[in-house]
């Protein structure tokens, strides 16, 4: 589509007209779409949102959602919504199935299952970090009053020494 330079406008009530329906740009769309195979997406699908893959948008609460993969990936070596193709995966995450191991191959902890589960919640104001009933300053702040946390002094946390520090020995190491 024929790009076109965006005009400010004067005031909230007089604003510049719109400009010819050839000129327009593109509905936003939606990542993932099972009827379209033209459209690609380049990156790691699968911390994305649902939210973010529907094209709703994306923000803070769609942080708190990659948290949640993040750390079931820390914990069980594999991202919770795993499968072999991207578009698999995106179904996966719409319907919100979970690749739970067994208990007994991993030992983690129940704090550590029900923080994950808060923060994968499909609906975004059902999610850890929503905030949603203002007993917190903040989302961060609610998720940082977990009891997985528990044993964090956030007052201190930046002054604490890292129990393990990398030696790469090659800049290219991760």
């Amino acid at each position: 589509p024929d790009l076109f330079p965006l005009s400010q406008s004067m005031s909230n009530i007089s604003q510049a007209p719109p400009p010819p329906p050839s000129q327009m740009l593109p509905p936003a769309m939606a990542l993932f779409d099972p009827e379209d195979n033209t459209r690609r997406f380049v990156g790691t699908p699968d911390y994305l949102a649902p939210e973010t893959i529907n094209g709703a948008g994306q923000d803070e609460m769609s942080d708190w959602w990659s948290l949640g993969c993040i750390l079931f990936e820390f914990l069980y070596g594999f991202p919770p919504f795993n499968a072999d193709s991207s578009d698999a995966v995106f179904e996966n995450i719409l319907n919100r199935r979970i690749a739970w191991p067994e208990e007994s191959d991993y030992p983690v902890s129940d704090a550590a299952k029900d923080l994950i589960n808060k923060l994968i919640q499909l609906d975004p104001r059902q999610r850890l970090g929503a905030n949603s009933e203002d007993k917190f300053p903040s989302g961060a702040a609610e998720i940082k009053a977990h009891p997985w946390f528990s044993d964090i002094n956030w007052d201190t946390f930046m002054e604490d020494e890292a129990q393990f520090i990398p030696n790469p020995e090659n800049p290219e190491d991760t």
